[in-house]
């Protein structure tokens, strides 16, 4: 099992900051500040951590905001190189940008600033939420300059920090109901040059598209139309990204924009999930054959549910991505895929029947079980 998050931010991490601080603010009490800090931390998870030494923080830092902020931005020493989605080490500065979130959201104009510049070491993503919350249209006019940004992390934030639904995070319950400002911004980033931040702009996509499917695909399909064939290949990967639930949804519309019709023969041969009974901690394998009853060339897109079953004995189906076939008229192909059933931080395993499914091309169709003893 994988090791914890919070184990990445270990009970060492309050007299770093404190060293790193002091070296920028002498009068900075390093002793205390760690043992106040210590208290109570080893029983916080990861993100109540950041929070706890952030408060922690403030006994300890001056009492105006500019002074204290400029402090710990002069303390984050060691600005981000990477775009990708790896590197532990720069949770450490998380500390800091909850410090500017807490302290600094009644002076939006003093705070959005400390931010900006702050992302470019740990992802402001979190912490510009409640300024979204509580000063909406102030921060959408500074997120209006940072999208031309020159740093790849300043442009990430702006579609990342605004995402409705961001992960560990709470809802922007406005932007989920009035999509359109970030729709708006989304439509200048979808071309960035790093994939970092079109990654980004296709997740937020994706949160849109749950409860404002036709805005998305009308985008998606406007920028699908646009004649710019150097940036062809990108926005097809993007935008498939982006509408990833509508396909597992076998959205019609959704499935046309990747290339694939809904409505194709085929016939499906010799399924099966075995073995039938197993243990958690073992393979699952689902097999079967897939033959193009027309006259054409045709292109499937395969993906398959697996229904795991609840403490309670309901059922919570769960669609894993599997793969694009094209199969010439008259043909047919075999294909197979094992799955590891086992624990996970988001789902744990139960015994029981679990029913699994394919999705071809959006339509659902029961191959079989496999019971966990």
């Amino acid at each position: 099992m994988a090791e914890p998050l919070k184990n990445h931010f270990k009970e060492n991490v309050p007299s770093i900051l404190a060293e790193q601080i002091k070296q920028i603010y002498s009068e900075f009490e390093i002793e205390l500040f760690v043992k106040q800090a210590l208290t109570g931390f080893s029983e916080l998870e990861l993100l109540d951590r950041g929070k706890k030494l952030a408060k922690d923080l403030y006994d300890f830092l001056p009492k105006d905001f500019s002074e204290s902020a400029s402090i710990l931005l002069k303390s984050m020493d060691f600005p981000l190189t990477h775009t990708d989605y790896k590197p532990m080490a720069s949770f450490f500065y998380m500390t800091h940008l909850n410090y500017i979130a807490l302290y600094g959201l009644d002076s939006p104009d003093l705070a959005l600033p400390y931010l900006k510049e702050m992302t470019k070491k740990f992802s402001a993503e979190f912490a510009i939420r409640p300024f979204i919350e509580k000063h909406e249209e102030l921060v959408f006019s500074y997120l209006e300059n940072w999208k031309t940004d020159e740093s790849v992390h300043v442009r990430r934030l702006v579609s990342e920090g605004t995402r409705p639904l961001l992960p560990w995070s709470f809802k922007l319950k406005n932007l989920e109901a009035n999509p359109d400002k970030c729709l708006k911004i989304l439509d200048y980033l979808k071309d960035d040059p790093e994939e970092y931040v079109r990654r980004s702009v296709a997740n937020h996509l994706n949160d849109i598209s749950k409860k404002h499917h036709k805005k998305v695909l009308s985008l998606c399909s406007t920028w699908l139309k646009e004649e710019n064939h150097s940036l062809c290949n990108q926005r097809e990967k993007l935008v498939k990204h982006a509408l990833r639930t509508l396909i597992k949804q076998g959205n019609p519309s959704a499935l046309a924009l990747i290339g694939i019709k809904q409505n194709v023969d085929f016939q499906l041969l010799d399924y099966q999930v075995s073995p039938s009974k197993i243990t958690k901690g073992e393979y699952i394998t689902i097999q079967f054959t897939l033959k193009n009853n027309t006259s054409s060339l045709q292109s499937y897109l395969i993906d398959f549910i697996v229904y795991f079953v609840k403490l309670n004995g309901s059922t919570s189906p769960k669609v894993f991505k599997w793969t694009t076939l094209e199969l010439a008229a008259d043909n047919s192909k075999t294909i197979q895929k094992r799955l590891l059933i086992k624990d996970f931080t988001t789902r744990k395993i139960n015994a029981g029947l679990h029913s699994v499914q394919l999705l071809i091309n959006g339509k659902p169709i029961e191959i079989g079980a496999f019971e966990v003893m």
